[in-house]
């Protein structure tokens, strides 16, 4: 009588073993385990060979998702060495499983050589099917080949469509893209619009999106203008680096627009506008040291800085930019 109640009690436990283990295995999250393992890497390069590992089965096995996070390790030579060809597998494994965003990584490499040579006609066709299915960035740079006829021909309608479909779900490039076309291009200018799609790329934090809000203040584009809302956006966007926000305040300190005229403070910002590349600000800043004006002369850096310039192409004639310069220094003229 005991050997059975102590036989039946075994199997009791056994089944709740039993049970728990099928359960356990019933809510493993695949996605879950693919998406820790890609983060994993990408945090850590050299993290353990077993983040690896768990994508690399799930990929082999047909696992859609970890084989577009492969794929895109493979891509950028995260985690494991750059190699376009292993790229190419597990995307374009993916990407016949109808993946939008493996379809867009394939698309990228097409466009950016990584899998053979540029083809653009590759890319506008991946890209299009991509967004057909709703991926906000193949959306966006579909918008790209539209507007710059790559891969198809020139269409600024499909363009806006595109950058439309992509700003609505919030990709802030694709905003500000939107915003530019509707600044400044006369077949479907709206200044207003142009503003508040600015203005939404700026609400989350993009450089250029915060400059371009900056930059309608200051003009007074879509927006009633004033100097101190576009010191307030071109300051917010210089902090994240944007190359030309430097240029716009060294102009309204030089110049004394909206705030109290301060060639030294000017001589800065051209300064950290120039160093980032901006050929106007470089030329400037040549002139400011050529004619020592917030800053010591310098003919060695006023040349270098004038050299800079031009061999971005930028070949503005320096007596003209002298004499609008001079205009601030001696308005009496």
């Amino acid at each position: 009588m005991y050997t059975q109640r102590k036989y039946a009690l075994f199997l009791a436990a056994l089944l709740c073993l039993v049970i728990c283990l099928h359960t356990a295995l019933a809510t493993v999250d695949p996605y879950s385990e693919c998406i820790d393992a890609y983060n994993t890497i990408l945090s850590n390069p050299s993290s353990p060979a077993e983040a690896l590992e768990t994508l690399l089965a799930y990929a082999e096995g047909g696992y859609i998702s970890a084989q577009t996070m492969l794929g895109t390790l493979y891509d950028f030579g995260i985690g494991v060495p750059q190699n376009a060809g292993e790229a190419t597998k597990w995307f374009t494994l993916a990407a016949d499983s109808g993946d939008a965003m493996a379809l867009y990584q394939l698309g990228g490499m097409y466009a950016r050589e990584q899998s053979s040579p540029r083809d653009y006609d590759k890319a506008f066709d991946l890209f299009l099917r991509s967004a057909q299915m709703g991926y906000a960035p193949a959306q966006y740079d579909l918008g790209n080949l539209y507007r710059d006829g790559n891969g198809t021909e020139v269409s600024l309608t499909d363009a806006l469509q595109w950058y439309k479909a992509a700003a609505v779900q919030g990709h802030p490039s694709a905003q500000v893209c939107l915003g530019v076309l509707l600044l400044e291009n006369p077949a479907c200018m709206d200044q207003v619009k142009a503003f508040e799609w600015f203005m939404k790329a700026a609400e989350q934090s993009d450089a250029i999106g915060l400059h371009n809000v900056g930059y309608c203040y200051y003009y007074g584009y879509g927006v009633s203008q004033s100097y101190t809302n576009a010191m307030e956006w071109l300051l917010a966007a210089s902090e994240l680096g944007h190359p030309v926000s430097g240029l716009y305040i060294g102009d309204m300190y030089y110049f004394g627009e909206g705030i109290r005229q301060d060639f030294a403070e000017a001589f800065k910002w051209y300064c950290i506008s120039a160093e980032r590349g901006q050929p106007e600000a470089q030329l400037t800043l040549g002139l400011l040291y050529e004619y020592g004006i917030g800053t010591e002369r310098d003919q060695e850096l006023a040349a270098k800085w004038n050299k800079a310039a031009n061999d971005q192409g930028y070949y503005a004639i320096q007596e003209n930019t002298w004499a609008f310069l001079r205009e601030a220094m001696f308005p009496e003229e």
